[in-house]
């Protein structure tokens, strides 16, 4: 069994794993966007650390945005949208260090009849 710990092996948790393993995390974590929000913290191309509130919930984006659901999940790429700056960002698969989500945030923020 893999340690899940991000930052306790050489590189990162994804680049440790086969390339179906991959898969299997690049699946989940998008399939994860489509139903939470998620804070991400991931390494830049400049090498600093940058945490992310994001999501791919329809109900969480702006008027006028949609997410493709046939859009291709690409290799290397999440493309999200950052929910602090109102934009879409994109981060690498092998820079996430560590993804951190409530299941089910949503419900405490519905009214109940």
């Amino acid at each position: 069994m893999k340690d899940l710990t991000m930052e306790n092996i050489s590189g990162t948790w994804y680049q440790s794993t086969s390339k179906d393993e991959q898969k299997i995390f690049r699946d989940w974590l998008h399939g994860l966007l489509k139903t939470e929000t998620v804070d991400l913290t991931f390494v830049k191309k400049d090498d600093t650390i940058r945490e992310m509130k994001c999501t791919l919930m329809e109900s969480k984006l702006p008027t006028g945005y949609t997410v493709d659901p046939d859009a291709e999940i690409h290799e290397n790429y999440i493309h999200v949208f950052d929910l602090e700056k109102q934009a879409w960002r994109s981060c690498r698969f092998d820079s996430i260090r560590s993804i951190k989500f409530t299941l089910g945030a949503e419900i405490g923020d519905k009214e109940t009849a």
